[in-house]
């Protein structure tokens, strides 16, 4: 049987996977979006993008957090959680009808949210449309995370993502502007809410032998109501930065700043992912009452995230301009230093991968209240105090300083709360290696410059990262029994000999 390292790093594996290639998907689509939309459209995108975020929040009273905890926790006991998902699932549905119903009644107000410009009533019909599927679309997710099948959502996910970038690259390409992207997001989410639907189906029905598993409802509305504060709060604190630049700036300033985010966020969503995998997990040990190995288990975790991503997000930054140039384009020049500020400040956090996860599963909700509330409230607090001085940049600056924040009190409360105790010594060996790697290809970069030369930079900053890390001692051989049992007999040959150069250099 697989240790329980390996269960995380399979699980993990195929949501890393899926959002892996979902990376150059949405790199080459952000790239035709970019050069084929102006600047305006480019905004109005990203305003309705935020508006569908926050009907998502209403429309979800914490109930997909629930599925994921409750199914994972029954799971753990060995009893059959299909009747608690199936409710849950169907009061989620409800309850995005609804929100889909009062956005049609309400679309003459819509055009005021992005700076007064027109848009189409077909336009707004579209959004109402996607409202539906995109609301019910969290629910699902949880239900499969809940149930382990990590499989199917990383392939559904991927299907629809894909779907969802090309089918709107196509309906621009065919000139439809704003329009076509629209039409791309109905099409790809309603494929998503089919293909998650059927996975769901063909899971729970192995469980039905199992002795039922229930919740009672005033546990359930007790915890979907300290989530659904959080989730408020949460919203704030994800979206405050550009719902700033959308009030104090231009719509063509949301547009160039959401590049650069959306950028940052690509290279975010791989340590998301294993955060993805961890809260099921981690709820299984509590059901069976084995809070020690979580909390080891949480180092370890902790560790490899620092290891694999730390460097990506230094390097992402050291890169940033012939990143910005080649993706988006000269017109999107400007926001060279939001992507390196945001990539830059962001590496400090990447090696908290289920922290928020591990409150929810000892029923500390509270304490991620106070995180979310700690981000968006330094982050509105430092957008006013930078925006003078710095202008965007000063957003950037608050966004990124206000994730170290969240780090640094998220940490200090799981230390409080558990016995859980990161492996310092290592983390810092690992900025500090990551740091070295970053300033080598930027040296390489100022030395040679060229859009084309930006594989040679990767390639540069990996080799140089692997050296350091060697030189460090950063590497155990624990790390290569892991990946013997994750990768399987086809890699072992290349791992074996991967370790033995380690042992001899």
């Amino acid at each position: 049987m697989a240790s329980s390292a390996v269960r995380i790093a399979h699980g993990s594996l195929f949501l890393v996977i899926g959002n892996t290639l979902r990376i150059p998907i949405g790199i080459l689509t952000l790239a035709f979006f970019a050069r084929s939309l102006s600047l305006v459209e480019m905004g109005i995108v990203v305003a309705f993008e935020i508006l569908l975020q926050f009907l998502q929040l209403i429309s979800n009273p914490g109930l997909s957090r629930s599925i994921t905890t409750y199914a994972a926790e029954g799971l753990g006991k060995g009893q059959n959680v299909s009747a608690l998902v199936r409710k849950l699932i169907l009061a989620g549905a409800g309850l995005s009808l609804c929100t889909s119903l009062i956005l049609l009644l309400v679309l003459g107000a819509l055009p005021s949210i992005i700076s007064g410009t027109r848009v189409p009533e077909r336009i707004l019909q579209l959004l109402s449309l996607d409202t539906f599927f995109f609301c019910v679309a969290p629910y699902m997710d949880s239900s499969l995370l809940g149930l382990r099948d990590f499989k199917s959502l990383s392939a559904t996910e991927l299907t629809s993502y894909a779907v969802r970038q090309f089918a709107g690259v196509a309906f621009v390409a065919s000139g439809l502007g704003v329009q076509g992207v629209v039409e791309g997001w109905v099409l790809g989410d309603g494929i998503y809410l089919l293909g998650a639907v059927l996975a769901m189906e063909h899971n729970l029905r192995q469980y039905s032998a199992l002795p039922r598993f229930t919740v009672g409802t005033r546990e359930l509305v007790t915890f979907s109501a300290s989530v659904y504060g959080s989730r408020l709060i949460d919203f704030a604190s994800k979206w405050f930065d550009r719902i700033f630049v959308l009030a104090v700036f231009s719509i063509e300033d949301l547009a160039l700043y959401n590049v650069a985010y959306s950028i940052f966020s690509y290279a975010q969503s791989l340590p998301d992912a294993l955060s993805g995998t961890l809260l099921q997990h981690y709820a299984e040990r509590s059901g069976s009452g084995n809070q020690s190995l979580m909390n080891a288990e949480s180092a370890a975790a902790t560790r490899y995230a620092a290891l694999l991503f730390t460097p990506a997000f230094l390097g992402l930054a050291a890169v940033s301009n012939p990143a910005i140039l080649l993706i988006a384009g000269p017109r999107y020049s400007s926001a060279t230093v939001l992507l390196a500020v945001l990539s830059g400040i962001g590496a400090l956090t990447v090696s908290s991968p289920g922290f928020e996860q591990i409150f929810y599963v000892i029923k500390k909700t509270n304490v991620y209240v106070i995180l979310a509330i700690a981000e968006a409230l330094g982050g509105l607090l430092l957008s006013l105090l930078l925006i003078g001085p710095l202008g965007m940049p000063g957003i950037a600056f608050a966004r990124s300083i206000s994730l170290v924040l969240v780090f640094v009190i998220g940490l200090t409360a799981l230390k409080e709360l558990t016995s859980i105790r990161l492996q310092t010594r290592s983390l810092v060996k690992i900025l500090l290696c990551s740091a070295a790697m970053a300033m080598v290809v930027y040296m390489a970069e100022q030395a040679y410059y060229s859009l084309v030369a930006l594989p040679l930079y990767i390639a540069i900053g990996a080799i140089t990262y692997f050296i350091l890390v060697w030189r460090m001692r950063l590497l155990r051989k624990r790390d290569f029994d892991v990946a013997r049992e994750l990768f399987g007999a086809r890699a072992t040959p290349f791992i074996n000999t991967l370790e033995k150069l380690v042992t001899r250099m």
